[in-house]
């Protein structure tokens, strides 16, 4: 008996030890004896390998263990299932309380995590929130308008154009290179006399001539003889011809002259001094001119060869006039005509030569009138088609200056009917495009002061506005397709 109960309890620490090193955990529900329940409780969230200790113990508990009698194998095969039974119910409630406190645990750790992290989290999603706001509104709401005023450039060039008659077979050709226009071209014989005063003259001689009353305010006569002198008060000096007396109280008239005459000495009605006299009758005796002296000279004039040229330089203004006169009525249709004297063609012939001693003279011109008449507003569609085609890429013609525009008659077949005119001209042209002028990539980023300067810079432009938007923005856009160049 005693060698039955030596083995039954080896085999029941046997079991026991095999049930300690099973168990990982102990079971939260599991039931303690009343000596130990306390102290487990209080280590429940302590050390595991206690309640490790306590499922044993509590297995070990419920083990009825015979010290006295012998064992069966019946009552031991009950035994072993009995604690297979409650080692498995120890697994699941050991289970359980794992899960349990897996799914505390995440609480409890977030529940200890500080709040200033929460805090320093949403203060930088805030910021960056902000940022981003920032970004957007300076990439896509931020934008720089430019708006320039083009320079005009003059552009100046010369047309070769053929005049002809509407009944010409050469009307509208375009002969030698030259555009055609219709129009109305004739010559017509004229002639024109008129008489031309000569401008040359030799002084043969000169002199003043005038009359002066001398008074007496003397008790007695006074006699003066010829040559005495009279003086005015700036010193031009005079003498009378001829001797005469005055009666006191009364006055004689005489005639004057003078030794050195000239223009200048004819003066007007004035007050004369007689130096001669004693100086205390200077202030009674004394001459008076009513009337300004004359200045008359002998002069034999003859004719300069300027009198001839100018003189035939006037009748062919005259002929011209003449023409135009006659003839007007015949160009109505015409906004443009022009009269100019065949030069071959040109006689003239004059009654004296240069240096003959003649006061005037006469002079007649023959000649042939050249007429060419034609509409200008064809020449100037011409000019403008001509400048547009020399134009470089991006300019555009802005227009012609008409009060510039010459039309020279060059030569003419007037039998046919035709004569060609040579016509300079002069345009403006100003942009048209603005791409071809101004790169916006090279504006990118720059200040408004950076910008007026880079667009000066390209000589182009008159005047440059810019419009910020917003206006307290003074900064170009970073992206090229928010600046945006307008042409006034």
């Amino acid at each position: 008996m005693a060698s039955e109960k030596k083995d039954s309890l080896t085999s029941t620490r046997i079991k026991t030890v095999v049930v300690k090193r099973r168990f990982a955990q102990p079971s939260a529900n599991s039931v303690a004896p009343e000596g130990e329940h306390e102290s487990e409780k209080n280590s429940e969230n302590k050390k595991l390998p206690k309640k490790s200790k306590l499922a044993v113990r509590v297995v070990g508990r419920d083990l009825p263990v015979k010290e006295k009698g012998s064992r069966s194998k019946k009552t031991e095969s009950d035994f072993f299932d009995r604690i297979s039974h409650r080692i498995e119910e120890t697994k699941v409630e050991s289970a359980d309380y794992q899960k349990s406190k897996e799914k505390k645990k995440p609480r409890r750790e977030t529940e200890s995590r500080p709040v200033g992290m929460y805090r320093k989290i949403s203060i930088f999603f805030i910021f960056l929130t902000l940022a981003l706001l920032a970004a957007a509104f300076y990439f896509f709401i931020v934008s720089l308008t430019v708006e320039v005023t083009p320079k005009s450039e003059r552009i100046s060039d010369k047309l070769d154009i053929i005049v002809a008659n509407s009944s010409s077979n050469q009307a509208g050709a375009n002969l030698s290179g030259a555009a055609g226009i219709n129009g109305s071209v004739e010559q017509i014989p004229v002639k024109e006399q008129k008489i031309y005063e000569a401008t040359g003259a030799n002084v043969l001689g000169q002199e003043i001539t005038g009359k002066v009353s001398i008074i007496n305010n003397y008790s007695q006569d006074k006699t003066l003889v010829a040559t005495t002198r009279l003086l005015t008060s700036d010193g031009k000096l005079f003498r009378i011809k001829d001797k005469i007396s005055i009666p006191a109280g009364g006055s004689t008239e005489v005639e004057i002259y003078t030794d050195e005459p000239s223009p200048e000495m004819a003066i007007g009605p004035t007050t004369f001094n007689i130096p001669g006299l004693w100086a205390g009758l200077q202030d009674k005796i004394y001459a008076k001119s009513a009337t300004a002296f004359v200045y008359q000279s002998n002069v034999q004039k003859f004719v300069q060869a300027m009198d001839i040229e100018k003189a035939a330089q006037d009748i062919k203004e005259s002929l011209i006039k003449k023409v135009n006169d006659q003839f007007a009525s015949n160009y109505k249709g015409f906004d443009k005509v022009i009269v100019q004297i065949d030069k071959d063609s040109l006689v003239s012939s004059s009654s004296v030569k240069a240096n003959m001693k003649v006061n005037s003279f006469n002079l007649s011109l023959s000649a042939n009138v050249d007429i060419v008449a034609f509409h200008t507003a064809d020449v100037l569609k011409l000019a403008e088609d001509k400048l547009i085609s020399v134009m470089p890429a991006g300019e555009k013609l802005a227009g012609l200056n008409q009060d510039e525009t010459q039309y020279n008659l060059i030569s003419g077949d007037f039998k046919n009917g035709t004569a060609n005119l040579e016509v300079p001209f002069v345009g403006t042209m100003s942009l048209s495009d603005i791409g071809n002028a101004v790169d916006k990539t090279k504006l990118v980023g720059l200040s408004g002061a950076q910008i007026v300067s880079y667009l000066n810079s390209l000589d182009k432009f008159s005047d440059v506005k810019l419009i910020f938007m917003p206006s307290f923005i003074n900064k170009a856009p970073s992206l090229v397709d928010r600046i945006k160049i307008v042409i006034n």
